[in-house]
């Protein structure tokens, strides 16, 4: 993977590690169907490895993904357990994941405080049309 595209991932992992705990990715695991019962292998051990402690997961050896693992988890896996894991539910629980970010991320950017009512008492388009704002947001 590019530099540059590495370092515009880390913002963005930087967020995921700030919203997203690890038994909400267990709950999340469970609900997707990635994961059916306790294994040594979690929903977010996935995203550990997908995520943080790896941006070249694409790319990297399974024998690299799993010994990284093991050094920031402690969960030893084979690399043809990984290799098993990253299937179609694997894939779902990700986008999951990122989808949930992007959703946050425009909430709370197109969030608008009520403060801001206070000083603003019509709405002028670019044509000088005037909107006044209900009695309700006064």
């Amino acid at each position: 993977m590019n530099l540059s595209i590495q370092n515009e991932l880390q913002p963005f992992a930087a967020e995921l590690q700030r919203y997203i705990t690890p038994v909400f990715l267990e709950e999340l695991a469970r609900e997707i169907g990635f994961i059916k019962r306790k294994r040594k292998f979690s929903g977010s051990d996935l995203a550990t490895i997908c995520i943080w402690i790896s941006q070249r997961v694409a790319s990297d050896p399974l024998v690299r993904l799993c010994s990284r693992l093991h050094a920031v988890t402690g969960t030893v896996l084979s690399p043809e357990g990984l290799n098993k894991r990253f299937n179609e539910k694997s894939v779902l629980f990700l986008k999951h994941i990122f989808s949930l970010l992007l959703q946050q991320k425009v909430c709370e950017q197109t969030h608008i405080s009520n403060q801001l009512f206070a000083y603003f008492k019509r709405i002028r388009i670019m044509d000088a049309t005037m909107f006044q704002v209900p009695n309700t947001l006064e």
